[in-house]
């Protein structure tokens, strides 16, 4: 099929990269695994079941972007973060309320 030895190596060097994932899809695996997202998005902990991220196929590696994808789009960059709430006070401060009632013309009524 190849006329020279340097033709094959580049082909089956061609056939690897297109069938293994890129170094940016490496980079993002590893921070979402870094990050809680793939935790979240892929049904296993990447810390306890650290899968080796070079041996995935291109289409793993791309369906394991997706679901990590999706769960930065719904719960954040850091999902295993707690979010900072702002916690109210319980007490209840009506002095809005009563500021418009005093600035309100009260009307009388009349007995007729």
């Amino acid at each position: 099929m190849f006329r020279n030895a340097g033709d094959h190596a580049n082909a089956m060097c061609e056939l690897y990269r297109a069938t293994r994932p890129s170094v940016a899809q490496l980079e993002t695996l590893l921070a979402m695994a870094a990050d809680g997202t793939g935790a979240q998005a892929w049904d296993f902990d990447p810390v306890v079941d650290a899968p080796d991220y070079a041996t995935l196929s291109r289409d793993d590696a791309s369906r394991l972007l997706s679901a990590g994808y999706v769960v930065r789009r719904l719960l954040g960059t850091r999902p295993l973060e707690d979010a900072p709430v702002d916690v109210l006070s319980d007490i209840f401060d009506a002095s809005a309320f009563e500021e418009r009632a005093r600035r309100r013309p009260r009307r009388r009524r009349s007995a007729a």
